[in-house]
């Protein structure tokens, strides 16, 4: 799976306009066969702060994008911004689920368990653990 990543900071007054034109590429990237998923986010406490994520379950479907209308509607759109956008494209490997948790947080230690917030770690823990136990007990032998 790749991941398009790009964040940008809007022009002042500028966020809806920015969103406008960020839903415009990406309805199409939605449709297009390949994307698994499409999303803009807007900062709580900077709404002029705005994420722009589109995922691609292969590569190649990502870079036959590079050459559409839709694409370069996407570089125009970046150009807009205040400041220069950072633009990534992550490559995701392998995706974990809350079972994660359970196998790779570190054995417990008494002066841990005494921290603020250790208690509800722990739940998180035990709750991992108990959905693991399940999946291996539902799962064909």
């Amino acid at each position: 799976m790749i991941q398009l990543m790009v964040r940008m900071l809007a022009q002042p007054n500028g966020a809806p306009q920015l969103v406008t034109a960020l839903r415009s590429v990406m309805r199409p990237a939605q449709q297009a066969r390949g994307c698994c998923f499409a999303e803009i986010y807007r900062r709580v406490n900077d709404d002029c702060r705005i994420e722009y994520v589109e995922e691609w379950d292969d590569p190649r479907e990502l870079r036959e994008q590079f050459g559409s209308e839709r694409f370069h509607r996407l570089l125009e759109v970046l150009e807009t911004a205040a400041e220069r956008p950072l633009v990534e494209f992550r490559m995701i490997a392998k995706t974990h689920g809350l079972e994660y948790i359970a196998v790779e947080s570190p054995p417990s230690q008494s002066s841990v368990d005494q921290q603020p917030g250790r208690q509800g770690a722990a739940a998180i823990k035990d709750l991992a653990n108990a959905h693991r136990d399940l999946t291996k007990r539902n799962s064909p032998k």
